[in-house]
């Protein structure tokens, strides 16, 4: 059934043409080939992880292929039967089962209340969907074009409250029953909390996202951009290839990619990890538990969110392959993607396999001898690969040694935070904030201690989380990154630091396990509060997920907006055929790569100043950050050779005022965007 589907693919591209014939096949040659590979393992491996690999091989050897080629259609096809026959030709794979996760055979369960009746059960579901159609009702109704820094501007503060309980509703189902079939409520409440940016943000949300789109539109053109990047390949092929398949726009599956994948993946694999433990009853609650961590990394389509969700799905399907079961190779496929989707996302991935192989080998004294060399040759292996790829790509890199009064402020930054504002709920949720890694590693140790013993199965975990937390020191700490702009220098260590820290969740989960049971004996006050407290936490998690401005946090991010996309055409417009460069904001930028793609270029250097390292953005930051001054803006033009340039102000920069009418003065002319929301200053080299 393959094949088929491929045959109507490739008929339906070339001579038919229909959108609904083509996504249909599509998504049919999808599900056949996830059958297909399900059916390789004996007994059958799960639906949701079989989906994962296949998406998988088409990422990886799509990546291949377009690294050594191009992404044409011919490469797409052959793409799609490869990644086919090597499904067919796979050997069948016998699963060992094993029940793991010891707590020693729990027969106390979390049942809250305690007997419920059907209808109770149905009015429950009724309330949770009439809160979930309220709080996207006002997603929709307070979608924007604006500026804004946070979401929280424009969606009323009553949609957390209303969060909360939908929230609070869907625990009490799940824990009123043990049956699957409310699991579809857990991955809408998924769709829900990672989908607000995409929903509320209605131009798109983020500055990454467009210039990866821009990417993709060129290769979807053309077959293949130039430069050729090594990088976010896996990304591009899945992307390019998915739309190709389903004959939906490239751009609607970028949009939509991670948000979805995260949803429906992340809470199945969850579950089916955790199902052959010996803690059978409410599975599900773990799924939604997932919620309690901050989700920032997956509200948008970018290589490093899409890699971050191939890791979790990897964390979360070795647990049985720790426990024995053998089926190692979907998760290797997953690997290789992540590798293929971004480098910094896969190294920490080859470090995690290196130390799930090392445990199942079953001489004791080779684990010895093997466990202590891999984790001291880990140690270094991120910076390492910095420096080769600065040597490989002629980037500056340099070894640096932190000043004492850094270190101490570090040391200090550690430490627990107290936030004490007087309002009780804001209160709480910076404090979460603030302590969030401390939380999860001091509680992480906590089970470590008390378990290892009878859970060693935890250890590569907790020794991959080790290992990525050291890299992460040796990053912020000894490495320089000097051909980054000095804000960003510290960006990929914090990358290395959020991984790290996925590694200590399976841990977290098996310490709730443990709470779980020790709660089901308490008084129903007590677990009521506990439903409580979670519904918080999940709430508190939903609202630092996205950028935030209030008496405690201002974010510095601002959305493109309508103006921005007025502001490029007007540009485009006015300087018709000839060459010229503009000065703005990463977001003006964005909506010139949306709008135009990447439409001129003066040797290497784009002409609007992406990236910020660019010489460009260098100008931009000199015409703000001091005063916007005439020769700035000639230099750059002299430097690239053009006699036109523009220099935009947004009126959400805090010295828009004073910049602007200093610019008046300088500038040949100007132009009024929406009022005066953007100011497009023109200037002609004499």
């Amino acid at each position: 059934m393959s094949f088929l589907s491929i045959f109507i693919i490739i008929l339906n591209a070339y001579s038919i043409k229909n959108v609904f014939l083509g996504s249909l096949a599509g998504f049919f040659y999808l599900f056949s080939i996830t059958n297909k590979l399900s059916q390789k393992f004996e007994p059958r491996l799960s639906n949701t992880l079989a989906f994962s690999a296949s998406l998988s091989l088409i990422s990886f050897v799509g990546a291949i292929v377009y690294y050594f080629y191009q992404l044409n259609d011919l490469a797409i096809f052959t793409v799609i039967i490869f990644v086919t026959l090597f499904i067919t030709i796979l050997p069948k794979i016998k699963i060992v089962k094993k029940d793991f996760f010891n707590l020693e055979n729990i027969k106390e369960y979390f049942y809250f209340p305690e007997k419920i009746s059907t209808n109770i059960k149905k009015l429950l579901v009724i309330v949770y969907t009439a809160l979930y159609f309220v709080l996207i009702k006002y997603l929709f109704i307070f979608q924007t074009t604006d500026a804004i820094r946070s979401p929280w501007k424009v969606i009323p503060s009553e949609f957390l409250l209303f969060y909360f309980f939908a929230t609070y509703t869907l625990i009490l189902i799940i824990f009123s029953s043990n049956k699957k079939r409310y699991f579809p409520l857990i991955i809408a409440h998924f769709l829900l909390s990672s989908g607000i940016a995409l929903i509320t943000y209605k131009i798109g949300f983020g500055f990454d996202q467009f210039i990866h789109q821009a990417t993709e539109k060129v290769i979807v053109d053309t077959g293949i951009i130039t430069p050729k990047p090594l990088y976010y390949l896996g990304q591009y092929s899945l992307v390019v290839i998915l739309s190709k398949i389903l004959l939906i726009s490239y751009a609607l599956i970028d949009k939509f990619l991670v948000v979805l994948l995260f949803s429906i993946l992340l809470p199945l694999t969850i579950y089916n990890s955790l199902k052959e433990s010996s803690y059978k009853e409410h599975l599900a609650f773990f799924s939604l538990a997932f919620l309690i961590f901050p989700i920032s990394s997956f509200i948008t389509t970018t290589p490093q969110a899409l890699a971050n969700l191939f890791i979790l799905l990897i964390i979360f399907s070795s647990l049985p392959v720790l426990l024995g079961e053998n089926f190692l190779l979907p998760i290797i496929f997953l690997a290789l993607a992540t590798l293929a989707i971004h480098p910094l996302a896969g190294i920490p991935i080859i470090i995690f396999l290196g130390f799930v192989l090392i445990y199942k080998i079953k001489s004791d004294s080779s684990k010895k001898i093997l466990f202590p060399l891999f984790f001291s040759l880990s140690l270094f292996f991120i910076p390492l690969i910095f420096f080769i790829n600065s040597r490989i790509n002629n980037l500056q890199v340099s070894l640096t040694f932190p000043q004492k009064e850094v270190l101490l402020k570090s040391i200090y930054d550690s430490q627990l935070y107290f936030v004490n504002n007087f309002n009780l709920i804001f209160d709480f949720i910076y404090f979460y904030k603030a302590n969030f890694y401390a939380i999860i590693f001091f509680i992480s140790i906590a089970i470590m201690l008390l378990v290892y013993e009878k859970n060693k199965f935890l250890f590569p975990y907790f020794l991959s989380f080790l290992v990525l937390f050291i890299n992460y020191l040796i990053l912020k700490f000894v490495i320089s990154i000097n051909f980054l702009i000095s804000y960003e220098q510290g960006d990929y260590a914090n990358r290395i630091l959020e991984i790290s820290f996925y590694f200590l969740y399976p841990i977290i989960f098996y310490g709730l396990m443990i709470f779980l049971k020790k709660l089901s004996k308490q008084k129903e006050i007590i677990r009521i509060l506990f439903i409580i407290f979670i519904s918080g936490l999940i709430t508190s998690s939903l609202y630092l997920s996205y950028p935030r401005s209030d008496e405690y946090e201002t974010s510095n991010f601002f959305n493109m907006s309508q103006a921005d996309i007025e502001t490029v055409k007007w540009i485009d417009q006015d300087a018709g055929n000839k060459n010229f460069i503009v000065l703005a904001n990463q977001q003006v930028s964005a909506a010139a790569l949306k709008e135009y793609s990447f439409k001129k270029y003066y040797g290497s250097q784009f002409y609007y100043p992406i990236p910020t390292s660019s010489p460009l953005y260098s100008y931009y930051l000199k015409m703000v950050d001091t005063e916007p001054r005439r020769e700035y803006i000639e230099e750059a033009m002299t430097n690239l050779g053009v006699n036109q340039a523009y220099f935009v102000m947004n009126s959400y920069w805090w010295r828009f005022r004073e910049i602007t009418n200093k610019a008046k003065t300088s500038a040949d002319s100007f132009k009024l965007i929406d009022n005066g929301t953007n100011i497009i200053f023109k200037y002609n080299l004499n």
